[in-house]
């Protein structure tokens, strides 16, 4: 599939999941696919943004075959972050980055925001849906893991410093009964 909104689109009309193109502007070389992955536990809506860049080469250039695309997914986190608490929020994202399988979750001072950024290099413009799809799936399940450890964090119901003295265990919500992330299918072999 080529790397560009449109097919991604169309693609994922074609499993049934919903998205749209957001509006661009002259200014921006950025085009942007806004996928809804549902709400959290608290009725707020979380998303994932699909970008591409759209820059075209020049007139006197020619687009290499193996030039490498990039496609970027932004987990969109509605984690709000108490401004005092930007400091202490950075100290976690930092410490989940370094444990995480997939490191990527970010804090956006200016917009006291944290998401969590995936890119993905495609060889010559295209990318294999399968890939495709299972970026979005990553995005969501790194989203769906982390976002309520760091709101925790973002609004001062507990401190970094509980967490690194073990006071407070990272994996608390991870462990409930009613997890979609228990599998209690597997043996050892």
């Amino acid at each position: 599939m080529k790397v560009n909104v449109e097919e991604f689109k169309q693609y994922l009309a074609s499993l049934d999941i919903d998205s749209e193109i957001l509006p661009t502007t002259d200014m921006a070389t950025i085009d942007q696919l806004d996928i809804p992955i549902g709400v959290d536990d608290q009725d707020r809506e979380r998303r994932i943004i699909v970008m591409v860049d759209r820059e075209e080469p020049e007139e006197d250039e020619l687009e290499e075959e193996d030039a490498v695309h990039l496609v970027k997914f932004l987990g969109v986190m509605p984690v709000p972050v108490k401004e005092e608490l930007l400091g202490e929020t950075a100290r976690m994202v930092s410490f989940i980055n370094h444990v995480a399988d997939v490191p990527g979750f970010l804090l956006t001072e200016p917009l006291s925001s944290v998401h969590f950024l995936y890119t993905l290099p495609c060889p010559g413009g295209q990318v294999e849906p399968i890939q495709f799809v299972a970026s979005i799936g990553l995005v969501g399940s790194m989203v769906d893991l982390y976002q309520s450890q760091i709101e925790k964090v973002s609004t001062g119901e507990v401190t970094f410093d509980k967490i690194l003295a073990g006071e407070v265990e990272i994996e608390d919500d991870f462990d409930d009964d009613d997890s979609e992330y228990d599998d209690d299918t597997t043996e050892d072999n």
